[in-house]
């Protein structure tokens, strides 16, 4: 099925619209040309792909209140090619839904005073895979994985957000495989509350505060062994682990290190009360600086 958003009225111009007309048991394709105004809910779809014509977009029409694309109870949905434009949330994964973003660049949220999120993409009690996103200017996070969920991201892009560049908390887990966290106004990426994050490649620079921050018995593992992982520049910590957290630290054999944390302030790692942990602290972060004592 074919949309075209700026088509006259009287033809199939919104993703609303063309949804009503699928049987959400099927698999279906629509294929989405011209620029969209328009809130979508995608609501109980087996198997759905929305794929973006010549670069279209999806604006918010609700003023900053709704969010952009919403997606609940869908077994499996595919969201690729599109500029996701403003809304409370640009793309919000919810409800026991798996959902893929795929090239699709999602910015300019609403910071609204009532809802007060302003992010570019929640995934809750969800799981998600992005590949070769961009997440940008945002003022709340670029990336928030809460409750439980799993998202797996590579080739990502998450900076010039106001908020965390990342957020995951509350059991949720989340591994990057690559990733370009930067410039954002907080912490590049916080995880809170038995949530896990993994880094196996990529960098985490310039932000204004942790380039890692774990809080409330949270897990970290960063690893640059295929590939290098940098933590650098950033306006706090390195890494910074709080309250019964814990952190592994692993890079390839000494004088192959692809894992890096140095150029942070005031430590590359620092280990806070109380009672964090870490594994490789003082050997595996290509010389930087650390009151971790292993």
């Amino acid at each position: 099925m074919s949309v075209n958003c700026n088509a006259p009225a009287g033809q199939l111009n919104t993703i609303g619209g063309a949804l009503k007309l699928l049987n959400p048991s099927a698999v279906n394709t629509i294929n989405v040309s011209g620029s969209c105004t328009e809130n979508v809910l995608i609501q109980s779809f087996d198997r759905l792909t929305l794929n973006a014509v010549n670069g279209s977009s999806i604006n918010d029409a609700s003023g900053g209140t709704g969010n952009v694309v919403q997606i609940e109870d869908t077994k499996d949905v595919t969201v690729q090619g599109f500029a996701i434009n403003g809304g409370n949330i640009g793309v919000f994964c919810d409800n026991l839904s798996v959902c893929r973003l795929n090239n699709d660049t999602i910015q300019g949220t609403t910071n609204n005073n009532v809802l007060g999120n302003g992010f570019g993409v929640q995934v809750e009690n969800s799981r998600a895979y992005l590949n070769g996103d961009t997440l940008q200017n945002n003022p709340g996070r670029g990336l928030s994985v809460i409750n439980a969920s799993l998202v797996f991201a590579g080739n990502v892009n998450v900076s010039n957000n106001a908020g965390e560049g990342v957020f995951v908390g509350f059991g949720a887990f989340l591994v990057l495989n690559p990733a370009t966290i930067q410039n954002n106004g907080m912490d590049g990426v916080r995880v809170v509350d038995h949530a896990t994050f993994r880094i196996v490649a990529g960098m985490i620079t310039r932000n204004g505060a942790a380039g890692v921050r774990l809080d409330g018995a949270s897990e970290a593992a960063i690893q640059g062994l295929d590939n290098p992982v940098t933590i650098s520049g950033n306006g706090g910590n390195g890494v910074q682990l709080n309250d019964l957290s814990f952190s592994r630290f692993e890079g390839l054999p000494s004088g192959e290190a692809a894992l890096t944390i140095t150029g942070n302030a005031p430590n590359d790692v620092q280990c806070n009360p109380l009672y964090s942990a870490t594994r490789g602290a003082t050997t595996d972060i290509g010389g930087g600086s650390t009151n971790c004592p292993n």
